[in-house]
């Protein structure tokens, strides 16, 4: 990593959930070269506390470097281990708002469309049936009817929509699927946000930073 003065830029860790992994490899490059990425296994948010550890000790390890921490009120002590950790965060509930936008995110639950992002759709029946308990197929349909009216897809267009995946999703928890393509804007957008706050004061005097406006 350089880290200012006459050695170059200087860059920040990005500390994200590994729902972003390919959409951070996706960012104009100006940005993505001002940033130093480490994913966390998305599956932690189904276990508050260990993903509460793993972002401690991701932070910890990169003490005095600036940071963007690229997730939403995922674990209890998000907001304390930010502060904490001096870290910058992503604005948004959830990576789905992250992504999206809240206005965008916004209708999607007003609508009680439950929203499936890139790299959790393929892996949905483990989750559903292992995870979460729910690998009664009548039980699964009776729970998602309580709240929700359908199911949306977001095509970040980075990647093939995983069609059998989502077939099977809706087969199993009677939620009909919508694909919908969703630019990344509003993502590139909230990450450039973070780091600007992340940089700002944190470089050491004579350090050049990485100008990521120009992505």
């Amino acid at each position: 990593m350089s880290r200012g003065g006459e050695r170059g830029p200087v860059r920040a860790r990005l500390i994200a959930c590994a729902v972003f992994e390919k959409e951070v490899a996706a960012l104009p490059e100006a940005l993505r070269r001002s940033l130093d990425p480490v994913y966390i296994d998305s599956g932690l948010h189904l276990d508050p506390r260990a993903l509460d550890d793993a972002i401690a000790s991701a932070l910890g390890n990169g003490a005095g470097v600036p940071t963007v921490l690229a997730f939403g009120d995922c674990c209890p002590s998000m907001g304390e281990l930010a502060r904490r950790g001096l870290a910058a965060r992503t604005r948004g509930a959830n990576c789905c708002e992250i992504f999206l936008g809240a206005a965008r995110y916004a209708r999607y639950r007003r609508s009680g469309a439950f929203v499936l992002m890139p790299e959790w759709a393929p892996r949905w029946e483990s989750i559903f049936k292992e995870s979460l308990g729910l690998a009664d197929r009548t039980l699964c349909r009776e729970f998602m009817a309580q709240s929700m009216h359908g199911a949306v897809y977001v095509d970040t267009g980075i990647g093939p929509v995983p069609r059998e995946a989502l077939a099977g999703f809706a087969e199993f928890t009677g939620l009909r699927v919508a694909v919908e393509p969703a630019g990344p804007g509003h993502f590139i957008a909230a990450i450039r946000a973070a780091l600007a706050e992340a940089m700002a004061g944190a470089a050491p005097e004579g350090a050049s930073l990485s100008d990521s406006r120009h992505g």
